[in-house]
């Protein structure tokens, strides 16, 4: 069902190019708040938009995140902070439960094979820091 929402959510995206991605990262994370964990989104998001491929690259990875707080053990929180002012791109996810994620769960992704960075900080497993970082033209072209 998830993997439904994203496809949607992508579509979206590439139909509708008034909806900007951080709008879906805030309706993401609407409907993450409706499961009862508590959200909070700090948004610094420029008219200037990046390349269609790159905003659902940085989708999938935000959606990815989120999913395992879905799927986490007493995740009671979530935070996203993101800044998208192209080329440069920065998002910090966060939740308080477990996780499965680590940094090589994101090494597919184009924008990191193209210099971007995705980084996982999880002691033991448990409250994730996810820093995304992409900040060069190179990254950005040809994803």
């Amino acid at each position: 069902v998830v993997d439904m929402r994203t496809r949607i959510a992508e579509l979206r995206m590439l139909d509708r190019p008034e909806r900007t991605l951080g709008s879906l990262l805030g309706a993401a994370l609407q409907e993450l708040a409706a499961t009862g964990i508590r959200t909070t989104l700090a948004l610094d998001e420029a008219r200037l938009r990046f390349p269609a491929d790159v905003e659902l690259q940085l989708h999938r990875v935000a959606t990815k995140v989120l999913q395992d707080a879905r799927n986490g053990d007493g995740v009671t929180t979530f935070t996203m902070d993101v800044t998208l002012q192209p080329p440069y791109a920065a998002m910090i996810l966060a939740h308080d439960g477990t996780t499965r994620l680590t940094t090589g769960s994101f090494e597919d992704y184009a924008f990191v094979r193209r210099g971007g960075t995705v980084t996982v900080d999880a002691p033991d497993r448990r409250e994730p820091i996810v820093d995304v970082r992409l900040s060069s033209v190179e990254a950005v072209a040809g994803s």
